[in-house]
């Protein structure tokens, strides 16, 4: 696998396309499938896969998600992928049972991860996750397949509440850690910059709908001039495309907006030379719930291995003689 840390990532967000969630994802892992779509990934010229962990799987079966996600870290440096896990998710909605498990389109979304009122929120119930974070770290701490491990994304979304237990889990990696860099999922420089100040090794932001070219450049320059600052690399490791309507409040953006566009935004950030990841790289209904409710559709890739946009795949290869099947169509 190439040395990830040192030359350019060019990934997307990985989840499989039947999975609605992280849970879904190691419950019904299929190693063919795996290795299937990491083929079509370098097919694009894509080097890189973020997903996420399940401290929920991992809970009832620590064995089975040990196996798979050993599976899926071979099969990556099978194909010259690095892996960048993150290992908690403070956006979606509770894990109660049904919301793992079910695949019902209007009811089946991304999982918070731990439980936010039963453990994120409850500094007496943080042992176990702490106990998964030791687990992790005494596992894959030095494993060269991986080229970051991410302990939450965005937990500075919403109130924040989920910060106090990030730097907790943070803490206890930063314990055992290895030459695999930590990092946390940050969709702002700010909180990117109070993590810095903790201890993390990598930084990240998030723009998944800029509201247009000059809002996306403003928002790269802006991290630059923090990497610089802060002396640490930084990665882009969500966008999706340009938007002037984002769909994030109660504004509905138009039907034309709501399928995936990565010509808009890959060609630009490529142009800044910094380390990206697109979600995502299979065709899905939006992961959040609010974004699905609106309509949003992202990905690249469907599961034969055609693409709902070949303007898309070619900007995402930087090859515009790039010849795949086109597909742009409703779910």
């Amino acid at each position: 696998m190439p040395d990830l840390q040192r030359s350019a990532v060019h990934g997307a967000v990985y989840i499989p396309a039947r999975a609605y969630n992280a849970p879904q994802m190691w419950r019904d892992y299929d190693a063919d499938e795996v290795r299937r779509d990491m083929g079509y990934a370098r097919r694009v010229g894509l080097n890189a896969f973020r997903l996420w962990a399940s401290y929920e799987f991992w809970l009832v079966e620590p064995d089975a998600f040990g196996r798979r996600f050993d599976d899926l870290l071979t099969a990556a440096d099978e194909h010259s992928i690095g892996v960048l896990v993150s290992l908690f998710e403070n956006c979606g909605v509770p894990p109660t049972e049904e919301s793992m498990w079910t695949t019902d389109p209007q009811r089946a979304f991304c999982i918070r991860s731990p439980h936010p009122d039963e453990v994120v929120r409850r500094p007496s119930e943080w042992g176990p996750p702490a106990r998964f974070v030791r687990w992790f770290m005494d596992r894959y701490r030095d494993d060269a397949r991986l080229i970051g491990i991410e302990l939450m994304n965005e937990p500075g979304t919403r109130d924040g509440s989920a910060m106090p237990f990030a730097r907790r889990m943070l803490e206890t990696a930063i314990g055992a850690r290895g030459e695999v860099p930590l990092t946390m999922g940050c969709s702002s420089l700010a909180v990117s910059r109070v993590y810095a100040d903790l201890g993390i090794e990598l930084l990240q932001f998030h723009n998944n709908f800029p509201g247009s070219e000059q809002e996306l450049r403003r928002h790269i320059e802006s991290a630059l001039q923090l990497q610089e600052e802060l002396a640490r690399p930084i990665w882009f490791t969500e966008v999706q495309r340009v938007r002037a309507v984002s769909g994030w409040g109660d504004e509905q953006p138009p039907g034309e907006d709501l399928s995936p566009d990565l010509a808009s935004v890959v060609p630009v950030v490529q142009e800044y030379g910094l380390p990206w990841f697109f979600w995502s790289l299979m065709v899905k209904r939006a992961y959040l719930p609010a974004q699905r409710a609106k309509g949003t559709v992202n990905g690249l890739f469907w599961e034969d291995g055609a693409v709902w946009s070949l303007a898309d795949a070619r900007a995402v290869a930087g090859d515009a003689e790039l010849v795949l099947e086109e597909r742009a169509e409703g779910l």
